[in-house]
């Protein structure tokens, strides 16, 4: 039919970004950074790419690391998932944290294993 033009972008978009591994530093501090802008706003707010992106920019300048506003964003939100489930055990009875094993019970039952891999979630960095 017709002619790829000289020039004509051939690569497909990436949807994602790649992979990033998080310290326990860079998470504390990223939450934490969230936690300190959320005080000043009303209970409607919403976070934005610009509140990732400047996220981003200031674990980057503190940590010297290269993260992007999608994947600050992703890492976000899969500790709302988290605390999600967190918040939902905490009510029932015979679950909640354990200070010996710095594990956080949860029931198999109340979560996804396919989404966690393991049977109780750990959050030892946040208790610290």
């Amino acid at each position: 039919m017709g002619e790829q033009k000289e020039g004509a972008k051939t690569e497909v978009a990436r949807s994602r970004d790649n992979y990033m591994s998080w310290s326990d530093d860079c998470t504390k501090y990223m939450l934490e950074w969230y936690i300190e802008k959320q005080r000043d706003k009303p209970p409607t707010f919403k976070w934005k790419a610009q509140h990732h992106l400047q996220c981003a920019n200031d674990l980057n300048d503190k940590f010297g690391i290269t993260a992007t506003a999608k994947q600050v964003d992703r890492h976000f939100r899969s500790f709302k998932e988290k605390w999600k489930w967190i918040k939902l055990a905490k009510g029932r009875s015979g679950y909640g944290f354990d200070k010996v094993l710095n594990k956080f019970n949860i029931d198999k039952s109340e979560k996804s294993p396919s989404k966690l891999g393991v049977s109780s979630l750990q959050l030892t960095f946040l208790f610290a």
